[in-house]
């Protein structure tokens, strides 16, 4: 399939975070099939936040890039093409499009310009462990058996759904319902600058977001916290938040339920 080689040694005994890095420069193959160094892998393959088993990053591929996710039925994989085209197989993923997958996959960057994969990386509740490796998805017998074959998003079913008065747009692109057995869901958020979001909890679902635009105060728990583009937030079941927009920029963020569930109201 195109994807290098990798020395199990290199990783071993290094933090999840910098093994995830180091393994992704082992992987990532440029068009020739050669590996990359780190500081290119790197360049193109960016954690935006991880805690307690789901992670965010992007990925930028050039024409014909390729890059290897790891996923395993302990470690779902949730991909989302922002920009540009990637084939996946015999299968394209065009701008708008996502997949979700518990195998090993290898996409392809297949436009002129650079193709930006936003992915969420997921761990079921049988993992082993609770921090998402990007580099080497864990396996155990507990976790479920999972279809081999990559799950697509359905444009007609993902929406828009519109609430308050249109002030909000809600995509539902993968989720548990019309997806399949799932163990996170991915949609986007839309919002007017001034449209905040009432405190409530979610009772067995963490609700985690990267605000790519918009800015304001969230209140999480016992903290508030400032929100501007770039922000990564992991609100735990249970925990009460919400969210007051400063007027000043539209809101526009990633939102993964853990498990799927929550997003289910905006249908």
């Amino acid at each position: 399939m195109g994807a290098c080689e990798r020395d199990p040694q290199v990783s071993r005994g290094m933090k999840p975070l910098l093994l995830g890095l180091a393994t992704m420069a082992l992987i990532a193959c440029t068009r020739g099939g050669q590996p990359e160094t780190l500081h290119e892998a790197m360049s193109r393959f960016q954690v935006l936040g991880s805690e307690f088993g789901v992670s965010m990053a992007k990925v930028h591929l050039g024409p014909s890039q390729t890059f290897r996710f790891e996923a395993s039925p302990c470690q779902e994989v949730l991909v989302f093409v922002e920009k540009g085209t990637a084939r996946m197989g015999l299968t394209r993923l065009e701008t708008g499009r996502a997949a979700r997958f518990h195998a090993p996959t290898l996409l392809q960057g297949m436009s002129d310009g650079v193709t930006v994969i936003f992915a969420v990386a997921a761990l079921s509740k049988e993992a082993p462990n609770d921090q998402v490796d990007w580099g080497a998805a864990p396996k155990d017998p507990s976790c479920p058996a999972r279809s081999q074959q990559a799950i697509l998003s359905d444009p007609e079913r993902s929406g828009p759904f519109a609430h308050a008065g249109g002030r909000l747009s809600v995509m539902i692109y993968l989720d548990g319902v019309r997806n399949g057995p799932s163990v996170a869901s991915l949609g986007t958020l839309t919002a007017d600058p001034t449209l905040g979001v009432p405190e409530h909890i979610h009772e067995s679902s963490a609700e985690v977001l990267w605000i790519q635009d918009g800015s304001g105060t969230m209140r999480v728990g016992d903290q508030t916290r400032a929100i501007r583009p770039g922000t990564f937030v992991h609100v735990p079941p249970q925990t009460v938040h919400g969210f007051i927009p400063d007027g000043t920029r539209p809101l526009f963020a990633y939102q993964v339920y853990a498990p799927s569930g929550p997003e289910q109201r905006f249908r």
